[in-house]
This record gives C-alpha cells, sequence and structure tokens, in this order.
C-alpha cells in the first residue's frame, strides 16, 4: 500500500478502517444494516469516522467521486441484486482515478 496514492476508502461493513489509519489513508466506515452497531461504535472509539446506513433504504450520503477507493470484505451486501443497484451506489462515489474497488466473494448462499 505505500506505493498507492490513496487518501480516502470506502470502508463497507467496518473491516480496515484504523489499520489505514496507521498508514495515513482515512477511511469511511460504513455499516451496511443495523445489526452492525457494534463495529461502528468500535470504529468511533479508535478514531476512524464511521456511520450506519442500511442500503436500499437510503442512498449513500457521500457526494460522487468523494473516494478513491471502496473495500468490502464478508460485508454479506447482496451486489447484484435490486438490479446491481447496491454497486451502482457505491460506484458512483469514487473517483474517476484510481479507481481500486474490490470485493471478496462475501454474499450468502441462497
Amino acid at each position: 500500500m505505500e506505493q498507492l496514492e490513496l487518501h480516502w476508502i470506502l470502508d463497507v461493513g467496518c473491516q480496515l478502517g484504523c489499520y489505514l489509519l496507521k498508514r495515513n489513508v482515512l477511511a469511511m466506515s460504513f455499516a451496511p444494516r443495523d445489526s452492525h452497531e457494534a463495529q461502528v461504535q468500535f470504529a468511533l472509539e479508535r478514531g476512524v469516522p464511521a456511520v450506519i446506513g442500511v442500503l436500499g433504504s437510503i442512498k449513500l450520503p457521500y457526494p460522487s467521486r468523494a473516494f478513491d477507493m471502496a473495500h468490502c470484505s464478508r460485508c454479506l451486501i447482496p451486489w447484484g441484486s435490486n438490479e446491481g443497484m447496491y454497486m451502482m451506489e457505491v460506484i458512483g462515489c469514487l473517483g474517476l482515478e484510481g479507481l481500486g474497488a474490490f470485493w471478496s466473494s462475501n454474499q450468502l448462499e441462497d
């Protein structure tokens, strides 16, 4: 990560924010479910900005091109459902330069 010019990361699921803070990268941790309240509290106690917002019931409160990267690891968001609107919402927050968005396989099996 030392070679990347990342300044703002949208951390969906509150997994990476504390680690990145040590590397001078700011992460906005976003918990996609109300049940992740403890993760948001944990992030806030460590100085990482964090919010709770249920995708599908709200729009992300960030302007377009606000983030250099989006990170999602085991956040259990069904990215392809609802005609891909969840994915489109996150992509809309990413900048044109350094579009380094990645997601691991994280969907629940039906």
